[in-house]
C-alpha cells in the first residue's frame, strides 16, 4: 500500500524546550511507503520539513501551488539540493482514487484544499488545511462553496477534515482583509506622526494591505527586522 503525506511542516518548540530549533513528524515506519508529497500553501508548518523528506524519499513526487513551489525551490537552493516540484493545478488520480485541488482563502496566496474521491468505496472527503472564508478579499476570489457543495452530493459517504487556526472559536465571522486595508487607510490618513504597523512575515496578504495602503497616500515605508 502506498501513502500520500499532505504537507511537510516544522513545528516550532515551546518555550519550555532546551536547545531545539524546530520539530518534524517521525515517519520512519512509513518511508518505504510513501509515494506523493502534496503540499497545500506556502507557510513553514507545512513546507518547513521538505528539504528533509526529499532526501529521506528522493522517489516521491511531490505536488505544490505556484507560489509554495517558488517557495520551495528557494529552500532548496539554499540547502544545495535539487528536486523537480511539480504544479499542484489539476486532479491527480491513482487507482480508484482522485485528489482534485481547490481555492480556499487564507493569508498566503495560492493556497489549496483537497477533493479527495475513491469511487469503489463511494466516498468524498473534502481536506482542508489553513483557510478563510473572505467573500471580500482585495487580493483574490472567495472559496467556491457551491462547487464544494456539488463534489461532495455525488457520493454516499462523506467527510470533512478542516484544520485552521482558532477553528475551534465561538467568533462566526473572520474579518474580511478588505476591511483592515479600508480601516488602515483611515488611521495612517488622520496619523500626524509615524506609524508603526506590527505583523507576521508570512502574512503575505497583511503585507500587500501595508505597502498597498501606503502606495495610495506616498508616505515613506521601512521595514525593520
Amino acid at each position: 500500500m502506498k501513502i500520500i503525506l499532505i504537507d511537510c511542516g516544522i513545528l516550532f518548540p515551546y518555550e519550555d524546550f532546551f536547545d531545539i530549533n524546530y520539530l518534524i513528524p517521525d515517519l520512519r515506519e512509513v518511508e518505504h511507503k510513501i509515494s506523493k508529497i502534496i503540499i497545500t500553501h506556502g507557510h513553514e508548518d507545512h513546507i518547513g520539513a521538505i528539504h528533509h523528506y526529499i532526501e529521506k524519499f528522493p522517489e516521491a513526487e511531490i505536488y505544490a501551488p505556484l507560489f509554495a513551489k517558488k517557495l520551495i525551490e528557494n529552500k532548496l537552493d539554499y540547502k544545495s539540493l535539487s528536486k523537480k516540484i511539480k504544479p499542484l493545478n489539476n486532479k491527480i488520480e491513482f487507482g480508484a482514487a482522485a485528489i482534485t485541488p481547490i481555492h480556499v482563502n487564507h493569508s498566503i496566496p495560492d493556497t489549496k484544499g483537497l477533493m479527495i474521491t475513491h469511487d469503489k468505496l463511494d466516498t468524498a472527503v473534502l481536506f482542508i488545511s489553513d483557510f478563510k472564508v473572505d467573500l471580500n478579499s482585495p487580493y483574490e476570489a472567495p472559496i467556491n462553496l457551491d462547487l464544494i457543495k456539488d463534489f461532495s452530493s455525488k457520493y454516499k459517504r462523506r467527510v470533512a477534515l478542516l484544520d485552521s487556526t482558532n477553528i475551534m472559536s465561538k467568533n462566526l465571522h473572520t474579518p474580511s482583509e478588505g476591511s483592515v486595508l479600508k480601516d488602515l487607510k483611515e488611521e495612517m490618513e488622520t496619523t500626524t506622526g509615524t506609524t508603526y504597523i506590527t505583523s507576521f512575515a508570512s502574512n503575505i496578504h497583511r503585507i500587500q494591505t501595508i505597502l498597498t495602503s501606503c502606495k495610495r497616500l506616498k508616505p515613506f515605508c521601512y521595514s525593520i527586522w
